[in-house]
């Protein structure tokens, strides 16, 4: 039994390990965390919501592992807090839209 138990772990573990997440951050605005790459992307057209904290930023689970940020360019404003927290952060594009940060 802990054999098929160890087997089963061992063949889903890199599935839990690599996958990706996404979801929303303002009304016009998508994320996506790419775990290959450590890689935060966000796109779509308008202004970022503002966090509370560091731990409000619906990425919260990856702070510590993104080293890139890209911004598109239609995006007009980074929120409060947006990024704080993300220690590894190594690189960020941010596009000629965003006229203000919060």
């Amino acid at each position: 039994m802990k054999q098929k138990i160890i087997t089963l772990l061992l063949v889903f573990m890199p599935l839990m390990a690599s996958a990706d997440e996404s979801g929303t951050c303002g009304e016009n605005l998508t994320w996506t965390y790419e775990e290959a790459t450590h890689t935060l992307t966000i796109t779509g057209e308008g202004p970022m919501r503002d966090y509370y904290n560091s731990s409000s930023s619906p990425w919260y689970n990856f702070k510590a592992q993104i080293k890139i940020i890209s911004l598109d360019s239609r995006i007009t404003s980074i929120g409060s807090n947006a990024f704080s927290g993300c220690s590894g952060l190594t690189s960020i594009t941010i596009g000629n839209g965003v006229t203000y940060i919060g």
